[in-house]
């Protein structure tokens, strides 16, 4: 009697974590903080000396694009970084900076930069639950055929803070959680999640049209 209770009270107990259990995908999904640019080494640790020499901090950024010998009528060296900012580990995914540089010494920052961030670095969102919304983002926005084929990929989910007012002209952050997610070893189609509701915020095909 006592083997056929403890029976039953599994059963109740793992028919109530389905009830509980939001509806997801379980297909290849997996998070990554920091996505690849394919940088070249030797660039990157120019960049990095260039960034040191005038006393710029390093620890905050992931650098995306790199360039380090661009001259003007022979006179000047101009360089440029590309960033993505860091704020405690989690990168900003809604834009991007650089620093300019002439001759090597620092001359301004292009592009928004923060100072700092209130929110907590904890995720809501399962990946379980990113990847469905990621497909039904996809068959929603791009033709039968290219949805069905696209079903069976790897995706990766970059967790990170957004600022709702980016582009906008508001310069007042709305930050919030979010997250990007991509194909594994692409760029596009790109969606980016609100992590407190699931809405989307941004969903891009890489396509341009002219």
């Amino acid at each position: 009697m006592k083997k056929v209770f403890l029976i039953l009270c599994a059963v109740v107990a793992l028919a109530s974590c389905k009830k509980n259990e939001v509806a997801g995908d379980n297909g290849c999904i997996s998070q990554r903080q920091k996505k690849s640019f394919g940088l070249n080494p030797a660039d990157s640790l120019a960049a990095l000396q260039l960034l040191n020499n005038n006393h710029m901090p390093t620890n905050d950024i992931q650098m995306e694009r790199i360039e380090l010998r661009d001259t003007i009528n022979g006179t000047h060296i101009y360089q440029y970084i590309a960033a993505i900012q860091l704020i405690k580990g989690l990168p900003v995914l809604s834009d991007d900076f650089g620093y300019n540089f002439r001759d090597g010494i620092y001359q301004q920052t292009s592009g928004k930069k923060y100072t700092s961030v209130s929110l907590d670095t904890h995720p809501t969102l399962s990946l379980r639950l990113l990847r469905s919304l990621y497909m039904a983002e996809t068959k929603k926005n791009n033709n039968a055929t290219y949805s069905a084929n696209f079903k069976d990929s790897c995706l990766v989910a970059r967790f990170g803070y957004y600022n709702l007012n980016a582009g906008t002209g508001n310069e007042t952050p709305n930050i919030i959680k979010a997250w990007a997610v991509t194909p594994k070893n692409a760029d596009y189609p790109v969606a980016i999640f609100r992590d407190d509701n699931g809405n989307t915020i941004i969903y891009n095909t890489g396509i341009v049209s002219f």
